[in-house]
C-alpha cells in the first residue's frame, strides 16, 4: 500500500482507533501510546486489499500486545526479554546479571527489590525447564507477538500454538508454585 493512501486510511480510522485505545488504557498518555503502536503495526502489515475492519482488528491486536508487553513490569522495575531468557548464574544476590531499566526509590523498598529479583530468578528457572521449542514460544510472546504471528513464524497452525501456549502456561504454573 502506498504511504499516502495508508496515511489517509489511518487518518480516517483515527477516531475509531483512539476510542478503542481509550477504552483499553488507564490514562490519556497510555491511550496515545496504544494508538501509536497500532498505527505502526498497521503501517507494517497492511496491504491494498485490507478492509477497514481488518485494519482496525490489526490495530486492536497491536494495542493488546502493547498492554501485554507493559504488564511485564514489576513494581516499576522493568526487565528485558534477555533477562527472562538468560541462563541462571550462581546464587549471589548482588551478581545476578539483571538489568534494571528503572528504579523508583519512593515506591520500591530494598525488600521489594530483593523479592522482585527472587521472582525473576524463579521465572527464569521455570522458563529454563521448558523445551527449547517452548522457550522460543515464550520468547516470542514476551516480545509481544500474537499467537497468530507465532504460528506463522513457526509454520504451524494457530490452534497448535494455542494448545502449546496452554500447556506451557500449565507447566510454568506447576514449576512456579513448586518453587
Amino acid at each position: 500500500m502506498t504511504t499516502d493512501l495508508l496515511a489517509a486510511r489511518i487518518t480516517a480510522l483515527e477516531p475509531k482507533l483512539r476510542k478503542i485505545a481509550h477504552s483499553m488504557a488507564r490514562d490519556d498518555s497510555q491511550a496515545d501510546d496504544l494508538f501509536q503502536a497500532a498505527a505502526l503495526r498497521i503501517i507494517s502489515t497492511c496491504s491494498d486489499d485490507d478492509t477497514d475492519a481488518l485494519i482496525v482488528l490489526r490495530g486492536k491486536s497491536a494495542m493488546r500486545n502493547e498492554i501485554k508487553t507493559n504488564q511485564t513490569r514489576y513494581n516499576n522495575v522493568v526487565c528485558s526479554e534477555d533477562d527472562l531468557m538468560a541462563p541462571i548464574s550462581g546464587s549471589d544476590d548482588d551478581d545476578d546479571d539483571l538489568v534494571w531499566d528503572r528504579y523508583v526509590a519512593d515506591q520500591t523498598t530494598p525488600e521489594d527489590e530483593v523479592i522482585g529479583r527472587e521472582h525473576i530468578r524463579q521465572i527464569r528457572a521455570a522458563i529454563a525447564s521448558l523445551t527449547p521449542d517452548n522457550q522460543k514460544v515464550v520468547q516470542l510472546l514476551a516480545i509481544g507477538k500474537s499467537q497468530a504471528d507465532i504460528a506463522r513464524e513457526l509454520g504451524v497452525s494457530r490452534a497448535a500454538i494455542s494448545i502449546r501456549v496452554g500447556r506451557i502456561a500449565d507447566s510454568l504454573i506447576v514449576n512456579l508454585t513448586a518453587a
